[in-house]
């Protein structure tokens, strides 16, 4: 029989006692099942991370291609790869147009950027 990592010894408790009960005691086939599956489970939920960390534009890079789709919906011309990433924010942020009343506590612009609406301070 075999003992189960953390990860996997919580998805241990979602099963069917008929797998049995005693997290250390798991038969081996359930277990690397258990592992393989808490594994991926990891690898999705780095990538869920990686993904909301970069969903705005000034904290968009190009880990997971977040960059590069701001850039394709604002119809910036893709960056040669010589352009910084910091060179490629500040192009998407000049482009920036709000249409619509923006509520704010704080607000920071990059020159260029637009609000066609009411300024509305929280």
């Amino acid at each position: 029989m075999a003992a189960l990592s953390d990860a996997a010894a919580v998805l241990f408790e979602h099963l069917p006692a008929t797998y049995g009960t005693d997290r250390d005691d798991v038969d081996p086939v359930v277990a690397r099942w258990l592992e393989a599956l808490a594994f991926e489970l990891g690898r999705a939920g780095a990538l869920l991370e990686a993904l909301r960390s970069t969903t705005i534009p000034t904290s968009a890079d190009d880990t997971v291609g977040s960059l590069r789709r701001w850039e394709d919906a604002v119809g910036i011309p893709r960056a040669p790869d010589d352009v910084s990433i910091g060179q490629r924010r500040a192009t998407l942020g000049a482009t920036a147009c709000i249409e619509g009343n923006l509520h704010y506590g704080a607000i920071e612009m990059s020159a260029g950027a637009r609000i066609n609406g009411k300024l509305v301070k929280l």
